[in-house]
């Protein structure tokens, strides 16, 4: 899946970066990154890749998301000027993690894990987020944002 990921977003980044801490994703041939802090979730992951980052727009993708399309990252580029991050929304739920965040919110990312606030729903209320409704486009692939976390998720 992490082949996935890297095809849909080679064709909008210069630059992939990996944030894992598994040492087997370095078998990929990307730059990979691990968690500053150790289990808090999502937020340590986007943290530890947006302060490696050579850009300042970071588009980033869960691997655990298969039927993710270059449409969904193609209509969030279009409307990421001057936001901390640009998430989609789908029938009220947000897709923290097939988003765009902006490497100039890091310090913000950092605070939030100060605070121990790891719940990315609520991180996103602490930044200047454009909430986007994707769901035209779900209604022309139903399954862009599913989820496998396990193989009996597959059938």
């Amino acid at each position: 899946m992490v082949i996935h990921a890297s095809e849909i977003l080679k064709h909008f980044c210069n630059e992939i970066i990996l944030s894992t801490n598994n040492p087997e994703y370095y078998l990929f041939g990307y730059k990979c990154v691990s968690d500053q802090i150790k289990g808090i979730g999502p937020l340590a992951g986007i943290t530890s890749a947006l302060r490696e980052a050579k850009f300042s727009q970071c588009l980033v993708l869960a691997c655990d998301m298969p039927e993710v399309k270059s449409e969904l990252f193609k209509v969030l580029m279009d409307k990421s000027e001057a936001y901390d991050a640009v998430v989609p929304v789908n029938n009220g739920f947000v897709e923290a993690l097939a988003a765009i965040y902006n490497k100039s919110s890091v310090l913000k990312l950092e605070n939030m894990q100060q605070k121990k606030q790891y719940k990315m729903i609520e991180v996103l209320k602490n930044l200047n987020t454009n909430y986007v409704d994707v769901s035209d486009l779900v209604n022309l692939h139903p399954e862009l944002f599913w989820n496998i976390n396990y193989s009996t998720d597959i059938y």
